[in-house]
C-alpha cells in the first residue's frame, strides 16, 4: 500500500512540476518583440529585446537565441533610423558566430549593408587581438600558442605570417 501511495505521490509531483513550468520566456519575447516590430512599435520592442539580452548573457547553451535576439535589436534601431546602434547590435551577432550569414532576400540592402560593415569590423576587432596574443604568446616563449593561434586564424588575418619566421626561430 505504500509503494502504490508513494508512486502516486511521485506521479503528482512530476505532473504538478511539469504543469508549473513556464513557456520559454526568450521565445516569448522574440515573438512579442517581433510583432511590435510588424507595428512598428520599434521602442517597445528594443525595451524587451534588451530583457532578453539581459536574460541570455550568462547562457553558453543558446547561441541562436543570442544571434536571433542581436538580429532584431539590430532591426528595431534601423526602423529608428540608429544606424551606430544597429550596427553595435550586429557586430555582436557575429562575435557570436563570425561565419553568420545574413540572407539578402530576407532583409533590406540597408540592414544588409550595415552587416557588411560589421561584420568587417568585427572580423578586423578578432584578428587585432589575435595579433596581440600571438604577439604576447611570443615575447613569452610559449611558441605552440602562438603557432596555434596563427595557424587557426593566418587565412582570416593579415599580419600574422609576419611572426613566422620569429615563431620557426622558437621551435
Amino acid at each position: 500500500m505504500y509503494r502504490y501511495i508513494r508512486s502516486i505521490f511521485v506521479i503528482v509531483s512530476f505532473a504538478a512540476a511539469a504543469a508549473a513550468m513556464p513557456a520559454d520566456e526568450v521565445t516569448d519575447i522574440l515573438s512579442r518583440a517581433e510583432s511590435l516590430y510588424f507595428e512598428a512599435k520599434f521602442k517597445d520592442a528594443i525595451q524587451l529585446l534588451q530583457h532578453a539580452d539581459d536574460m541570455l548573457k550568462t547562457r553558453t547553451d543558446r547561441n541562436a537565441d543570442k544571434i536571433n535576439v542581436k538580429l532584431q535589436l539590430a532591426l528595431a534601431h534601423v526602423g529608428l533610423n540608429e544606424s551606430a546602434l544597429a550596427k553595435v547590435s550586429l557586430r555582436e551577432v557575429y562575435a557570436i558566430d563570425a561565419d553568420y550569414r545574413m540572407d539578402a532576400q530576407q532583409f533590406p540592402p540597408k540592414v544588409i549593408a550595415l552587416a557588411d560593415e560589421a561584420k568587417a569590423e568585427q572580423s578586423e576587432a578578432r584578428c587585432q587581438s589575435v595579433r596581440t596574443d600571438s604577439r604576447k604568446a611570443l615575447d613569452s616563449g610559449n611558441a605552440s600558442a602562438a603557432l596555434n593561434m596563427i595557424q587557426t586564424m593566418k587565412a582570416k588575418c593579415t599580419g600574422l605570417d609576419v611572426m613566422e619566421p620569429e615563431l620557426a626561430e622558437i621551435f
